[in-house]
């Protein structure tokens, strides 16, 4: 029985916090949306990418190329650069196409060659030069695992840039929804129904995320060479998530609904009254605690979810099961 209440307590403070992230992450994606944060990171990595003294203004020049013109919308920069329209437009700056027959490969090699020896494209070019062996092909793959790897870098730096937000957005919302972990467990402890009615609406959204299709958002590739990646949507070039993917069956406004049901339920939040004397020791951890809960994000709460809901479901009787729905449903 013990064991029990313990799962059950467990799993309506895991179901909390799996709907404090998915609003979270869907802040932060309103905000890095209406900031053009991945815009913006794309643009800082490529102008770090094509600095060169010896090339005036070539991240410039760049970016009014045709073929990248042709990804703007509304005159915005895109936050997505496919590895190959990088490699043809940067070339095409290097050396522009000729008309009539020519030596793609000399003509660059003739550009290169004309460049400041301290020019670190002329040197870059020149590795890759040689590794081509007189293949445009082999030239344009050189430059494609050049680009990813710099967009590896500038997906490290946006990843810590949104981590910072995040715990930032975790922190205003857990502090204006007065989420105090500790007062919760408390809550969840003293009240069976609650715990119940949270566990089966733990239980439900496993049912309806299994039997829907995977989210389109979580097919993002890792880096701009046109691979996708389940796993990771980080790349700038790509469209991150930041805060992560949300499962298919809870979006932002689902999440603000269930935090406004489970506080209907009896869950303790929002602010009635200041803490008292010692009590603002207590809710000052219960509060970090949710913090720092929220800021691990949706899909780490959602694995933990889809290992707890298992466990508990195997370990009642048909009988506790069937008492179970019998007794609440007051959520939702």
């Amino acid at each position: 029985m013990f064991g029990s209440q313990t799962i059950d307590i467990g799993l309506g403070l895991v179901f909390i916090y799996f709907v404090l992230s998915v609003i979270c992450s869907g802040v932060n994606e309103m905000l890095a949306g209406l900031c053009r944060w991945r815009a913006k990171s794309l643009f800082e990595g490529i102008e770090n990418l094509l600095k060169d003294q010896g090339i005036p203004n070539l991240e410039r020049d760049f970016y009014k190329h045709p073929l990248i013109k042709s990804l703007y919308r509304n005159r915005e920069k895109p936050s997505y650069i496919p590895s190959r329209t990088f490699v043809l437009a940067l070339i095409d700056l290097i050396s522009p196409a000729r008309t009539g027959p020519s030596n793609r490969i000399s003509d660059i090699r003739e550009v290169i060659d004309k460049m400041d020896e301290t020019s670190p494209i002329r040197k870059t070019f020149l590795v890759f030069l040689e590794e081509a062996e007189n293949d445009v092909q082999e030239l344009q793959k050189g430059i494609e695992t050049w680009f990813n790897n710099a967009m590896d870098r500038v997906s490290g730096w946006y990843k810590r840039r949104t981590q910072l937000f995040v715990i930032i957005i975790a922190a205003f919302l857990v502090g204006l929804s007065n989420a105090d972990t500790l007062r919760i467990v408390k809550t969840l402890s003293h009240d069976p129904a609650l715990r119940q009615e949270l566990s089966l609406k733990a239980e439900d959204l496993m049912k309806q995320s299994s039997s829907s299709p995977a989210p389109l958002t979580a097919l993002s590739p890792k880096s701009s060479g046109g691979k996708t990646d389940t796993k990771s949507s980080s790349a700038p070039t790509q469209g991150l998530e930041g805060g992560g993917v949300k499962p298919p069956s809870m979006g932002l406004k689902e999440a603000v609904k269930e935090l406004e049901a489970v506080q209907t339920a009896g869950i303790p939040l929002g602010w009635t009254a200041a803490p008292q004397g010692g009590e603002w020791v207590n809710k000052i951890i219960g509060l970090i605690l949710t913090i720092f809960a929220t800021a691990l994000g949706a899909p780490f709460w959602f694995d933990v979810l889809n290992k707890i809901v298992p466990i508990r479901s195997v370990g009642a009787s048909p009988e506790e099961k069937e008492e179970q729905r019998l007794k609440g449903r007051r959520i939702g």
